[in-house]
């Protein structure tokens, strides 16, 4: 199968248990599973993966839980790679014996060592240098309080010309300006952030701006090949009678169609309003090379200021 039916894979599949919303406020999302919630994020991740993946035979995706990326590349667009290994923290083992199913290496590994919150698991990818073709980084970025050891350890194992498909929030999103216009922070709320939680699951850390991926991804030795800025239009489709329908926006208020409309127009003209980013970007530098080239965590005032003028000039026009 391939993405032009992607909707008609939707239409058939059997979600797994743990990605079923049981209970919502929004009755729309009640029953409803994570892959129709987040339909158009992995509508385009699919397309990319599909787009890209000719000739990878080594397979990571990097916070595989809850196993969709895995169950979309076997089941629909029936992926034949050598190896597919799956990293994350704190699988159950209902999740182990579906992805062992599937054919999926699983690896435990915490990649924020920064955090001290590994418990002496690895904390390096446990694979050999050079030996993955395709990185699959979705939606996880943003989690880590160190992004930038993630993608070194990704470009570590990579090989020349591996590719990435990565997923995240758009730090310059409508719904962020709208906040602050309305004196609000555009940052997570404190109450859901990782103030007050501790555990393998990490709450958001941070979100990124277009400039500030591509500056992380060229420090780790990536070049950026596409990006696009989209809408994930989150908790918006469910299967009903065995088809993929779309919430209904009009019962929306005055106040909140007013402002649905404002953020259609807005994101139509400033494309960089919309809420997500997807990019792929391929391996261009060897580990060794990354190294040398790129900032590095530093404990002296005076190497940091350094680093901040050297550094610190890098203006993207993409």
């Amino acid at each position: 199968m391939k993405t032009d039916n992607f909707i008609t894979y939707l239409e058939k599949y059997s979600p797994y248990l743990w990605t079923i919303i049981k209970s919502h406020p929004d009755k729309f999302l009640e029953n409803n599973d994570m892959l129709l919630i987040n339909f158009e994020r992995f509508r385009l991740i699919t397309k990319m993966i599909d787009r890209f993946q000719e000739g990878k035979k080594i397979f990571l995706d990097l916070g595989v839980y809850p196993g969709i990326v895995p169950q979309i590349c076997f089941e629909h667009l029936s992926l034949k790679p050598q190896i597919f290994y799956g990293l994350g923290l704190g699988f159950h083992e209902e999740f182990q014996t579906s992805m062992t199913k599937l054919g999926i290496t699983l690896l435990e590994c915490d990649l924020d060592p920064r955090l001290h919150l590994d418990e002496g698991r690895a904390t390096i990818i446990p694979l050999e240098a050079e030996s993955v073709d395709f990185v699959v980084f979705t939606d996880v970025v943003e989690h880590f309080f160190d992004p930038f050891y993630p993608l070194q350890e990704i470009n570590r194992v990579c090989k020349n010309d591996a590719v990435i498909v990565l997923t995240t929030d758009n730090l310059t999103r409508f719904g962020a300006l709208f906040g602050m216009l309305r004196g609000r922070s555009c940052n997570v709320p404190l109450i859901a952030g990782n103030l007050f939680y501790k555990g393998d699951w990490r709450p958001h850390f941070r979100e990124y701006s277009k400039v500030e991926l591509f500056q992380l991804l060229e420090w780790s030795g990536f070049e950026v090949v596409e990006h696009h800025f989209y809408e994930a239009e989150f908790g918006q489709y469910r299967i009903e009678a065995g088809k993929l329908i779309r919430k209904d926006l009009r019962n929306l208020s005055l106040k909140g169609r007013l402002v649905d409309e404002i953020r259609k127009l807005s994101i139509r003209i400033i494309p960089h309003l919309r809420d997500n980013h997807i990019l792929v970007a391929r391996k261009v530098k060897t580990f060794e090379e990354m190294q040398h080239s790129s900032p590095k965590v530093v404990s002296d005032l005076e190497d940091w200021t350094s680093q901040r003028e050297r550094f610190g000039n890098s203006n993207y026009r993409k």
